[in-house]
């Protein structure tokens, strides 16, 4: 089983708009490393796309949507975790769900099982900037510095640990 590639990141969406969205958000931001070749961007439309391509180009980083149809990102989740193992990515949940109700309840506890975290549609530009320097160039030893750790509430007991309304949440 080959290592994961420490710059490949996978941006997995349903919706076109938005898969466009975020490749093209992250080419303006990382232009210069993209260029050097230091970060890899991958697209996948869907949860099966999003799981071949997990296990033949080892990302270092998934964005995945939750609600897509046929498998949807908490089952892509699970999935990955079950076949890679120690080598799952870090994966980043994306949805526009307010984290309450059954799928609130999936969310929390797949963020329980190992998932990173998770991102609140609209995306702040900001945090997806900081969410890639923290998570994939500062795991390379690059000149960027990782951004301060933010905090999972579940784990802090806290009932908001937003940064905006647009808020990145993150298990340390």
């Amino acid at each position: 089983m080959c290592l994961a590639d420490p710059g490949l990141i996978l941006v997995v969406d349903d919706d076109d708009s938005m898969r466009a969205l975020l490749a093209e958000l992250i080419q303006r931001l990382f232009t210069p490393e993209l260029a050097r070749q230091e970060l890899l961007l991958k697209v996948a439309r869907d949860g099966f796309e999003a799981v071949r391509f997990a296990a033949a180009d080892r990302p270092a980083l998934i964005l995945l949507d939750v609600q897509m149809p046929g498998k949807n990102g908490i089952d892509v989740f699970y999935q990955l975790k079950e076949e890679m193992g120690a080598l799952m990515p870090v994966i980043f949940f994306l949805t526009g769900y307010a984290l309450e109700g059954d799928m609130g309840e999936k969310i929390h506890q797949a963020l329980d099982d190992g998932a990173r975290g998770y991102v609140q549609k609209p995306i702040a530009v900001e945090e997806l900037e900081r969410l890639v320097r923290g998570h994939v160039l500062a795991k390379q030893g690059g000149s960027l510095p990782a951004p301060a750790p933010l905090v999972n509430p579940k784990d802090s007991g806290s009932s908001s640990q937003t940064m905006d309304a647009r808020c990145l949440r993150a298990k340390a």
